[in-house]
């Protein structure tokens, strides 16, 4: 991208701009649905799927990876307090954020 025309667009290097969380564990499903206002069961959300949604009123984007793991990339301003969040929801599921 970086040959990319003036006339056509320009490019933003944005890759510090976001924290990325991995949410795994049997119940992460359950424990992500508590808590974002999408469905996250396998018809919908199958795996590969990316999805654009909210945290506590935060935008987010959630990747359901291979490995199974539901990974969050939210914006770095809002990580401590959206950390807290999800590690007090994942403690009653036994789901784990790292």
């Amino acid at each position: 991208f970086s040959s990319l025309p003036v006339d056509v667009g320009t490019v933003l290097d944005l890759s510090h701009s976001r924290t990325h969380l991995r949410v795994t564990g049997a119940q992460a499903q359950a424990f992500l649905s508590r808590l974002i206002p999408i469905d996250l069961r396998r018809n919908a959300c199958p795996t590969g799927s990316v999805m654009s949604t909210s945290l506590h009123h935060v935008a987010i984007t959630i990747w359901l990876s291979e490995s199974g793991a539901y990974e969050l990339f939210i914006p770095r301003g809002f990580a401590l307090s959206l950390w807290e969040v999800l590690t007090e929801t994942a403690a009653q599921f036994g789901s784990e954020i790292t």
